[in-house]
């Protein structure tokens, strides 16, 4: 059964734009919330916004933007799917 609120969670998946920045805004991003830094390189998504991050040591990262609407469940498991 789906309450109202799920109800608009799924409505606006489809009707609420999908985080929107350039590569630039995520190497800035990165940086700044995260002490990473790095060349950024866009990932294909459905309804987020993902960047690689490589670093300059080698290692690499992925910056998610999750879409505003998305229950906070499905972003929770797909973090620790990640990881």
């Amino acid at each position: 059964m789906h309450d109202a609120a799920s109800a608009f969670r799924h409505d606006a998946l489809f009707s609420v734009p999908s985080p929107r920045i350039d590569a630039a805004e995520a190497e800035a991003l990165a940086a700044d919330a995260f002490g990473v830094a790095g060349a950024v390189s866009a990932l294909a998504s459905e309804r987020d916004q993902n960047f690689r991050v490589d670093a300059p040591d080698g290692s690499a990262y992925v910056l998610k933007l999750t879409h505003p609407a998305e229950h906070p469940g499905v972003t929770e498991s797909q973090t620790f799917a990640q990881l």
